[in-house]
């Protein structure tokens, strides 16, 4: 069995993994300021079988070592492997191939293999995380890249912070485009926006890098549920990626 830990800027997601199967998931806040994961962390975990292994993804280097030890503590001696760039079986195109997230080539990994490798095609992830990211991998399953923006739950927090009249507003889209109230004035400029934006990445991405070859498109992170059934650009909605690509390291790795 598998522990799989996916360490976010938001949220940190387990998955509890026998062989390809996925048990159950739990989350809880990435606390970055040194607090504590409260009692619910600890009865989570001892409600999960004992691993084999622990294989961790991170994004927030201040917390890994922090969130291992508590594992540690729960389930000692068990093997904890935090996985770096260099881990991820794909060719990285990047210049620096240390700079991209970690995250973000799991999860084009694991789409890699879930979609594009029987399929022959290329694919774009966009991760509607913390940050919205779109990434790109060849039908030969390279990692070429991609695109950072800010992301939907950010940017009502950013327009609330920025606007002192603006208040914050639900995750949810409005009736029309046209508004007229000013709740779902946001609603549908953050999330209508949101759509036009990925649309739009999502044409230019394809005409740029990928003008042979129509891309499968995935969605993923906290947010890519909230889309799904709105668009005909997106094909794919696994909110599970970063949890399958670590678990795809792992066995690699062996």
């Amino acid at each position: 069995m598998l522990l799989a830990v996916d360490i976010g800027n938001t949220r940190t997601t387990y998955g509890a993994y026998d062989g390809g199967q996925l048990l159950r998931t739990f989350s809880h806040e990435t606390l970055k300021d040194g607090g504590n994961v409260g009692p619910d962390f600890f009865r989570e975990m001892t409600q999960i079988a004992r691993p084999d292994v622990v294989g961790i993804a991170s994004v927030v280097p201040e917390v890994t070592n922090k969130t291992a030890h508590l594992i540690d503590a729960v389930l000692s001696k068990v093997p904890i492997r935090i996985i770096g760039n260099n881990d991820v079986p794909m060719a990285n195109h990047y210049t620096d191939p240390f700079a991209v997230g970690t995250d973000r080539l799991i999860a084009s990994y694991a789409a890699y293999e879930r979609y594009g490798r029987t399929e022959k095609r290329p694919i774009i992830v966009i991760d509607f995380g913390t940050a919205t990211t779109y990434d790109c991998i060849t039908t030969n399953g390279d990692y070429l890249g991609g695109a950072i923006t800010l992301g939907i739950a950010s940017s009502v927090q950013a327009l609330s912070a920025l606007a002192s009249q603006l208040p914050e507003v639900p995750f949810e889209f409005p009736e029309h485009v046209v508004a007229n109230s000013t709740v779902n004035s946001i609603q549908s400029g953050i999330l209508f926006g949101a759509l036009a934006q990925a649309e739009g990445m999502i044409a230019r991405i394809t005409k740029e890098v990928f003008p042979e070859a129509a891309p499968i498109v995935v969605a993923t992170g906290g947010l890519a549920k909230l889309l799904e059934g709105k668009t005909e650009a997106i094909h794919c909605y696994n909110t599970q990626l970063v949890l399958e690509g670590i678990r795809l390291t792992i066995d690699h790795l062996g």
